[in-house]
């Protein structure tokens, strides 16, 4: 290849890659920058060549000297606007305008080297001088272009392993997020069947401590009605002895007698069954025990006196009325004996009721209590 061929085949592989950066748009910048960074690349390239290959040749000729330098004001001019466009963003207006400006230096040069610098050099240079600056030209120019092909190759190469360095920790940690997951399945599942488990044995215990509950409620509920029923019909035997007085109130304790001896044996079986069916609770069944029996004995001991004092006040009541002639205190002794028993009845019947609350409340508690704890 003459030093002509060379010199008007350099710039191609330039003016098309300024060709494809002109058609790129706003929205390219990854292809604008790819393409620019080659440009760059090929315009270095060949003023480094004509600076250390021609230029040299054509300063040793006085009629040649002065191109050389044009030559090379041409080349800083380029180098000048590739510093400048090389850090400036590859979108918007400035980027396309600096570009055209270069493209146009560029082109100068190249028309210059045509019309005015080849002329001269074909006359300054003989044919050896041009063909061993065209060879090195040639030569330099090919080392650059295997250079640039290695260096694709290196960097393709640095980006092929950077990929596959890429893929394989992707694909390591996607294993470990896998074991991961399956761990936290196993642990969730493990977690699951624990809770159920869980769950079945406390429904299993709440059903069981239910029915205990309900069984224990009926027992109570039992021993209530056997603690209640004894009171009251030892309550109605003592109303109708303290209304008919005289033998019948002596008859009349003696039915107290055996009603709270029934109404004690009662309570006693009450507060041992209702203790039975709730074990957990024993000290305040005890506790219940001793405050239905307490309650019991004091209204037995209550009516005792009750009928005590009837007998003395009928016998003493009696008296007066034997002695007595006159009719108007016999009437006003036997008011105040009447007044006396409707007192007593009155006092009778509120402790009365008050001791039923004391046996229902203590019988119950046991219940409650159960129930709560099932709760």
């Amino acid at each position: 290849m003459t030093l002509r061929q060379v010199i008007h085949s350099g710039p191609a592989k330039a003016n098309e890659l300024f060709a494809k950066l002109a058609e790129t748009s706003d929205g390219a910048v990854k292809t604008r920058e790819r393409l620019f960074a080659e440009l760059k690349a090929e315009l270095e390239l060949l003023a480094g060549l004509e600076e250390q290959h021609l230029f040299p040749a054509l300063r040793k000729r006085p009629e040649t000297k002065a191109l050389a330098a044009d030559a090379l004001v041409d080349n800083k001019q380029v180098r000048a606007l590739l510093a400048e466009l090389e850090p400036m963003p590859k979108e918007g207006q400035d980027f396309p305008r600096m570009l055209a400006e270069l493209r146009k230096v560029f082109q100068r040069h190249v028309r210059d080297e045509k019309r005015e610098l080849l002329p001269a050099v074909a006359k300054a240079l003989s044919e050896e001088e041009a063909q061993t600056v065209a060879e090195k030209i040639t030569a330099g120019k090919v080392d650059a272009e295997e250079a640039q092909r290695e260096q694709a190759e290196r960097q393709r190469a640095e980006a092929r392993r950077e990929r596959e360095e890429a893929e394989a920790e992707r694909a390591k940690q996607e294993q470990a997020e896998r074991q991961q997951a399956q761990a936290k399945r196993k642990r969730e599942e493990a977690e699951q069947a624990k809770r159920q488990a869980a769950e079945a044995e406390q429904a299993s215990r709440e059903q069981a401590e239910r029915q205990q509950a309900e069984a224990a409620e009926r027992r109570v509920r039992q021993a209530a009605e056997a603690v209640t029923r004894p009171v009251e019909v030892a309550a109605q035997s003592g109303l109708r002895a303290i209304e008919a007085g005289g033998a019948a109130a002596e008859a009349g304790a003696d039915v107290a007698s055996r009603g709270s001896r029934q109404v004690m044996e009662a309570a006693g079986q009450a507060v041992q069954q209702t203790a039975a069916a709730a074990s957990g609770a024993t000290r305040r069944y005890h506790a219940a025990a001793s405050q239905l029996l307490t309650a019991e004995g004091g209204f037995a001991g209550f009516w005792l006196e009750l009928v005590r004092e009837q007998v003395a006040h009928n016998a003493e009541t009696f008296r007066k009325l034997t002695a007595t002639r006159d009719w108007r205190e016999a009437l006003e002794l036997q008011g105040t004996l009447v007044r006396g028993s409707f007192e007593r009845l009155g006092r009778l019947n509120g402790r009365y009721l008050e001791t039923v609350q004391a046996v229902l409340t203590a019988a119950g508690s046991a219940a409650k209590d159960r129930t709560g704890q099932a709760a």
